[in-house]
């Protein structure tokens, strides 16, 4: 996911995972930015960007003319019971931190990697433990009183 991610950072069409239009990153990033109740300056300006991006998406159309229906991400639970199938081990914060960090490489067969100045992408968007903090306060409004596969709680 992480290399994928990463291309438009590689290609230099984007300096940083939230200004690479049409990726998973931006999109777990615009998640992460709608549900905070006061984005920063730079959730607000990924927010619009995606919006608008999506917006282009759903006027277009395959070979057969038809539209182009796009895809779920596949959850980031971080939990390591979870069958892959259903969801990926991850925090989204860690994942974000995960795709930051690597994007910094530099690589002789790449042109780009984010550039050292920049801040952390949590510091930069500003995603703080707070933010997971509450998440998990509002677990119950999510999932009632128990979450996972049914199997589970026989």
């Amino acid at each position: 996911m992480a290399y994928v991610a990463l291309n438009p950072i590689r290609d230099k069409m984007a300096a940083t995972p939230e200004e690479s239009d049409f990726t998973s990153i931006q999109e777990r990033l615009y998640d992460q930015a709608i549900e905070k109740n006061t984005p920063s300056v730079k959730q607000k300006r990924l927010i619009k960007q995606y919006q608008k991006n999506n917006q282009h998406h759903k006027n277009t159309y395959n070979v057969d003319d038809e539209p182009c229906q796009q895809a779920s991400l596949k959850i980031l639970d971080g939990s390591s019971h979870t069958p892959l199938s259903e969801g990926i081990p991850y925090t989204r914060q860690d994942y974000f931190e995960l795709v930051d960090w690597t994007s910094r490489a530099l690589r002789a067969d790449k042109r780009g990697a984010i550039d050292e100045s920049q801040a952390p992408i949590l510091k930069r968007l500003g995603i703080d433990e707070e933010s997971q903090i509450e998440s998990v306060t509002r677990f119950q409004r999510h999932f009632f009183d128990v979450a996972g596969p049914v199997t589970s709680f026989e």
